[in-house]
């Protein structure tokens, strides 16, 4: 794994996973490749695309890798808030990923 300080960019390799620890709220965003995370106390994992966002929902562990490789960058709450112009890209993206239950 590679971090470029400058842009907060973290280069992902298979087998050799990122530690997040301590990180409720934090937003995960795949720049490029794919990249694969999982969180503890999640049943699931979750594999992000380019221009895809996951939200860490808890403090306890989270893995991230790439797969095989990727390029991914960690934002803060208010960081990661889409500008106006993207805002319907995002919120697909981020329905996609992050399935909530619907009432009837």
């Amino acid at each position: 794994m590679q971090l470029s300080l400058q842009h907060g960019v973290f280069q992902l390799d298979a087998d050799r996973p990122l530690a997040v620890r301590r990180a409720k709220g934090v937003w995960i965003e795949c720049l490029a490749g794919r990249i694969w995370l999982t969180v503890e106390g999640n049943v699931g994992d979750i594999v992000l695309a380019p221009g895809e966002f996951y939200r860490v929902e808890n403090n306890g562990l989270t893995l991230v890798e790439g797969l095989p490789q990727g390029a991914a960058r960690l934002l803060t709450e208010t960081a990661a808030t889409p500008r106006a112009t993207s805002w319907r890209r995002f919120a697909q993206k981020y329905f996609a990923n992050n399935a909530f239950p619907c009432a009837s």
